[in-house]
């Protein structure tokens, strides 16, 4: 029995959501305006906790300014908690598996890095490509699944979710975080976003839940690592020497772990033959 999803309304419009996530640019995603309906997404907002809440995480740096979070679900106050045990069951990930074209997805009890996320006013988040690999486990991140509860958002509180174009690093889609707004994302090395327009006026709530497979995706999508987008703003020459040897670094990273992963997925298909 589901309370804050509608799962009933949500399944009968399954082929739209497939239709719309496929072809979405500038990567795979999907909006869904009133996910959960105002009065309950109302209800929701309204005892998200303040910035004064002693369950919050600083995870404040200078690509993720302002932000704190909450990953241990045992803290999250009721009927989050209840939202989140929804966005994690069976049910609700057999419906996404159906809009993605994702098998045998797995949720994460554990939240990492999802949770509840909070940013104050002023607060930002650089462009970048999430990790795809989970440390320590053998599991691979697919999906990124954004539920937003922030009443009353006007275009002068900023923070529009922006997905960006990673071959021309440009925005080009933009996603204003309302009440009971949902963005779905596939997850992977060419699916960067953030919010580069500061929050103002009032704190920018939202539930992040993320989405697993054992199994690695068919194409490369990423390391155990975030790749945060460069500031190509720097004025001084020891900045920009410092971004353009950050960014040659990134680069071989990259080059490497993408070369990892074909010799090892080469080397898998090898053994399996012998």
């Amino acid at each position: 029995m589901f309370h804050w999803i509608d799962l009933t309304v949500l399944w009968s419009k399954k082929n739209e959501y497939q239709q719309s996530f496929s072809s979405a640019t500038p990567f795979k995603s999907l909006i869904i305006e009133n996910f959960i309906s105002h009065k309950k997404a109302s209800e929701l907002a309204s005892i998200f906790p303040d910035m004064t809440w002693e369950g919050w995480n600083n995870r404040s740096h200078e690509h993720q300014y302002l932000k704190q979070s909450c990953t241990d679900v045992s803290l999250i106050p009721e009927p989050l908690r209840t939202l989140i045990y929804e966005l994690n069951s069976g049910p609700f990930l057999n419906l996404l598996s159906e809009i993605t074209g994702i098998k045998e997805l797995l949720p994460d009890p554990n939240l990492i890095g999802g949770g509840l996320h909070m940013t104050r006013p002023g607060g930002t988040l650089t462009p970048h490509i999430d990790f795809h690999v989970v440390k320590g486990l053998s599991l691979y991140r697919r999906l990124n699944f954004l539920v937003y509860l922030n009443q009353e958002w006007e275009s002068g509180n900023g923070g529009e979710l922006e997905l960006w174009n990673k071959k021309t690093d440009k925005i080009e889609k933009i996603v204003p975080p309302t009440l009971g707004t949902a963005v779905l994302f596939q997850t992977d090395d060419d699916s960067p976003h953030g919010f580069t327009n500061p929050v103002a006026g009032k704190n920018r709530q939202s539930i992040a839940m993320y989405y697993y497979t054992a199994q690695d995706a068919d194409v490369y999508s990423g390391d155990g690592a975030t790749y945060w987008r460069s500031d190509s703003a720097a004025k001084s020459p020891a900045g920009r020497t410092r971004l353009l040897l950050q960014r040659w670094l990134l680069f071989l990273a990259r080059v490497c772990s993408s070369l990892s992963w074909r010799f090892h997925t080469l080397a898998s298909l090898t053994s399996k033959r012998d």
